[in-house]
């Protein structure tokens, strides 16, 4: 006997056999027992399998599953991605230059395809989402790209408020103040209001060009350490999660600065930051 999914078969026995006795997988080869075993799910529900290829692709931001519609048959491509669920359908077939096919597609066709996709991508090291350990965090997967960017763009603000205390150049503040949102600009007096012990190298604004543009790079480069650094110690599911929420480009630059095992004393504090920020998108009902 073989199994193709550890942590369904572990579900399956949480729901069954919840005290599991290891002579139970007996049958399974040592290796197999050990996948099963290391699997840390205490869920008894098997209902998230069966939506999970609908679901994962619906949480995935487009630019990570253009590769995938890449690599089929270009005979496939248009039924495939006319397949997917919305906006990820549409946003492909514009970023692909790939056309609509001129008929709808029946649902179970739909779910062919779906299928075929996803036996392409296989991403086995996921298990659905409701399956992750618990965490104050979790409520950040719940968020869109637009949400999490701006999430990103907050977090900044801490390196900002630090960074004003040292400027006494008016014509600087207001430039820097015209760059900030009326959202942004609250956060910061709320940032400026409650001092913290710096957690990062002073951000130079004094080199900054005065563009509205490069400012906004400088603060979400800044926002993407910092999320990623007090993202450290996190489950690497719940980190490839968030990272697909975003574009690959972000993404990939949020798990650069990860690291598995928290590395610093000030990963407290920064952890705490990221709950500061979401409490404060609640309280704005942002989110």
């Amino acid at each position: 006997m073989t199994i193709k999914n550890p942590a369904l078969f572990r579900v399956l026995l949480n729901r069954f056999h919840p005290h599991l006795d290891e002579k139970l997988l007996a049958c399974l080869p040592k290796e197999e027992s050990k996948q099963v075993l290391s699997e840390t799910i205490n869920a008894q529900d098997p209902i998230p399998f069966l939506t999970w290829p609908e679901d994962l692709i619906a949480h995935t931001h487009y630019s990570w599953l253009a590769p995938i519609i890449r690599k089929l048959p270009s005979s496939l491509r248009a039924l495939t991605i006319a397949a997917l669920p919305e906006p990820q359908s549409s946003k492909l077939h514009s970023f692909l230059h790939v056309a609509s096919p001129p008929f709808q597609l029946a649902s179970s066709i739909k779910k062919f395809f779906v299928n075929v996709f996803f036996r392409e991508w296989s991403p086995k090291e996921i298990k659905p989402l409701s399956y992750l350990p618990e965490s104050q965090l979790n409520p950040l997967l719940k968020l869109s790209k637009d949400d999490l960017v701006e999430f990103i763009n907050l977090l900044a603000i801490y390196d900002l408020a630090e960074a004003l205390r040292n400027i006494v150049d008016k014509k600087l503040l207001e430039s820097i103040y015209h760059c900030l949102s009326g959202q942004q600009q609250e956060f910061l007096r709320f940032c400026l209001r409650n001092r913290e012990k710096p957690t990062a190298p002073l951000l130079e604004l004094n080199k900054w060009d005065g563009q509205q543009e490069s400012f906004q790079h400088l603060m979400h480069r800044r926002g993407l350490l910092r999320f990623g650094k007090a993202l450290c110690g996190e489950s690497r599911e719940f980190i490839w999660y968030l990272t697909h929420i975003l574009d690959t480009g972000r993404g990939e630059a949020l798990a650069r600065h990860y690291k598995e095992k928290t590395v610093s004393k000030i990963h407290e504090q920064l952890n705490q930051q990221l709950l500061s920020v979401l409490n404060f998108l609640k309280n704005k009902g942002t989110i």
